[in-house]
């Protein structure tokens, strides 16, 4: 499958030795659920009825890193307002961007150029660690935007985080410059940076990150036609978020699940997951899922020989894509459609169709992803 535009990472950076010390300790889990963002919601409500910002701000903090976004953005909202109130500018900037990061109302390129702003202003300047914030929000955004600028952003955020020995926030952003060293042909660096950080983060007892790039490990057998040993990771990822309900969704271990089911011919059962990762994304608002869970259900769907659904799958995720400000899923999105309308004589519409894509794919800065798009 091509809907995973950047995880073909590790089929050229030795997933084979990095998985195998990992293999030995860990087992599979059983039956996954969607259930892990539910499980705090009581307490959460506990949270959102009190007069505590500051502990409110730490709770979303502590969600945003496990990317559990659902319940990080009322926490940011609420905790944003209090501030407001109490005349606090820099913890009421501090939630704001974590509310807009965490909610789906902004697309990642106005979130990025928001952000920018205020890394100019002399409140961020001269506080160390909103502008740590500020610039790993930011690096979050451009990973999906632009290449270069997510690599100016998590040097600065590497930077600052070791100088304000916060481990945690420098190792991924390690792991970032990583993804960035491959997306720019440099896959001998992108090697040893994906792999420490991931490593560091099973040192560090840090499970946000650690899922992030076991998702990344999955989606590398994947791509390296491996479905049995990608399932391994996945179902260890969907264990992990089911115990730990700090931990969101792992959807991009739904996704690759999916993609693994149907490598192995279980397409049945792939569409069924990915229908039902769809409807989780958007249960949750989860705009930035929603777009690659409907091209992921487009490609099966071309795959079966359904080509009217497909359509319907790509456009929709073209959309959703183009509104959530990502580029790159709006890209394949394109191509795939492209395609589509090519094997039906619409050849016209198939040239206008893959114009757009590989317009799409000029602005990223891929240096890695564009030659292919050509």
């Amino acid at each position: 499958m091509k809907a995973r535009w950047k995880w073909a990472l590790l089929s050229v950076i030795g997933v084979a030795a990095l998985a195998a010390g990992f293999a030995i300790a860990w087992v599979l889990w059983g039956p996954f659920s969607f259930a892990s963002a539910a499980a705090k919601v009581k307490e959460e409500a506990a949270l959102l009825n009190g007069r505590d910002p500051q502990r409110m701000l730490a709770e979303a903090n502590r969600f945003y890193w496990g990317h559990n976004l659902p319940l990080a953005l009322p926490l940011y909202e609420r905790a944003e307002a209090l501030f407001t109130q109490a005349h606090d500018d820099r913890d009421a900037l501090y939630a704001k961007i974590g509310a807009m990061r965490s909610g789906d109302a902004v697309p990642f390129p106005q979130l990025s150029a928001f952000i920018a702003s205020q890394l100019k202003t002399p409140l961020v300047q001269n506080d160390a660690e909103l502008r740590l914030f500020c610039l790993g929000v930011k690096g979050d955004a451009d990973d999906e935007v632009n290449v270069a600028a997510a690599q100016k952003d998590w040097t600065q955020a590497r930077s600052l985080a070791q100088q304000l020995g916060e481990k945690e926030w420098a190792n991924r952003a390690t792991g970032e410059l990583g993804l960035i060293s491959f997306l720019q042909g440099n896959i001998k660096q992108a090697a040893h940076m994906m792999g420490g950080a991931l490593l560091t983060a099973m040192e560090q007892s840090d499970t946000g990150t650690e899922v992030r790039y076991l998702e990344i490990v999955g989606n590398g057998w994947n791509a390296l036609n491996r479905p049995a040993e990608a399932m391994f990771f996945f179902n260890r990822v969907i264990g992990m978020a089911d115990r730990n309900h700090d931990i969101g969704t792992p959807f991009m271990a739904y996704e690759g699940k999916a993609e693994a089911l149907a490598m192995e011919g279980k397409m049945d059962e792939a569409q069924a997951l990915m229908q039902r990762t769809l409807a989780e994304a958007r249960k949750e608002k989860m705009l930035e899922h929603e777009g690659q869970d409907l091209l992921i259900l487009g490609e099966f769907a071309a795959e079966s020989g359904q080509t009217a659904h497909a359509r319907q799958y790509l456009e929709e995720a073209m959309q959703s894509a183009t509104q959530a400000g990502l580029p790159r899923v709006a890209m394949q999105s394109c191509f795939d459609l492209s395609k589509l309308l090519q094997q039906g004589g619409d050849l016209k519409d198939a040239e206008h169709t893959l114009n757009q894509g590989l317009a799409i794919s000029r602005t990223t800065g891929d240096t890695y992803y564009l030659p292919r798009a050509l």
